[in-house]
């Protein structure tokens, strides 16, 4: 079990060589679920994550249930002890919790804030407690480099800007790193 820090530069590492922004729901799953921060990418990716780009709440679900991430909605009992980072840091000193604030969201792993926000005011809107640490599955076919049979057949297009039209239908929300 590698040290809070040691976890936090190498996920950092990793975010840095890919050239990524705005990857803080990246940064969070890899955190709270130990996996390597280019896999867990890959799966935000193929769910329709651009690159560089912000990442929605559906999005990130979709991987959690991917990752068969159990967790449970603790946000009015940490609202009684601290409505900050900073107080819920305090109470939050046992297990992996996902916390939201307005247009971020980071993980705590054993009172230690994952993230940039370490210390902050913001104030929190969600708290996901995670229920079942270290027993992920990764789907490793679904997720591997395939090539195409016949390379002079055009390969269908992806829509990568599929999260948009349903952001403005269905009212999605979305989180932006940096706030």
């Amino acid at each position: 079990m590698e040290s809070p820090k040691t976890e936090l530069q190498r996920v950092t590492t990793a975010s840095n060589e890919m050239n990524e922004v705005n990857d803080c729901a990246v940064r969070a799953v890899a955190h709270a679920s130990g996996v390597d921060y280019r896999k867990i990418h890959s799966m935000f990716r193929i769910n329709g994550r651009r690159n560089r780009g912000r990442t929605f709440v559906h999005i990130s679900d979709k991987v959690m249930q991917t990752l068969k991430m159990e967790t449970r909605d603790i946000t009015q009992t940490v609202r009684r002890y601290g409505k900050t980072i900073k107080t819920a840091q305090q109470f939050l000193t046992r297990g992996t919790y996902l916390v939201s604030v307005r247009g971020h969201v980071l993980c705590i792993k054993g009172g230690t804030v994952m993230d940039w926000a370490d210390g902050r005011q913001h104030r929190i809107t969600q708290v996901l407690e995670v229920t079942n640490p270290g027993q992920w599955v990764i789907p490793v076919a679904k997720f591997a480099k395939s090539e195409p049979t016949n390379p002079t057949t055009p390969q269908p297009q992806t829509t990568h800007g599929l999260a948009y039209p349903l952001r403005r239908a269905f009212g999605k929300q979305q989180t932006k790193c940096g706030q």
